[in-house]
């Protein structure tokens, strides 16, 4: 008897361009958002760059009083910028509100698009998106 392996794409898969008019932020930055969920984990990618740049596995577990903890290892690219910490604690954090799968956040800012007003849109697109981190 054979076993037919479930492809691990599923359905769910979102691509924006963050900003206003041509998909450019107030600074004039392009933000692509990418959210795509497989069956063993999340991948997010936010490019100003056109390129995955620097790869952040995040994960949760909950402690034994319920609560949880986050953690993350920079698996490719950077590990001396804090910004891109903050990206992923931040969406490991409001993607395991939902979800209790890991997160693959593959993240490229260009020096102008690194501003509050900007992580604050992106952040935003992702958790409206909350549908993509239910399966």
């Amino acid at each position: 008897m054979t076993t037919v392996q479930q492809h691990p794409l599923q359905r769910k898969s979102v691509v924006r361009s963050s900003g206003s008019g041509s998909g450019s932020d107030g600074n004039g930055v392009v933000t692509t958002v990418v959210c795509t969920s497989y069956v063993d984990r999340h991948l997010v990618v936010i490019s100003q760059l056109n390129k995955f740049g620097t790869v952040i596995h995040a994960w949760s577990d909950t402690k034994a009083d319920g609560g949880k903890l986050y953690d993350m290892v920079t698996l490719l690219g950077r590990r001396d910028d804090p910004l891109l910490n903050v990206y992923a604690r931040q969406l490991i954090e409001k993607v395991a509100a939902h979800s209790d799968k890991p997160l693959i956040l593959a993240i490229a800012l260009a020096p102008e698009g690194r501003d509050t007003a900007t992580f604050q849109a992106v952040l935003n697109d992702i958790v409206s998106h909350t549908g993509t981190w239910a399966v």
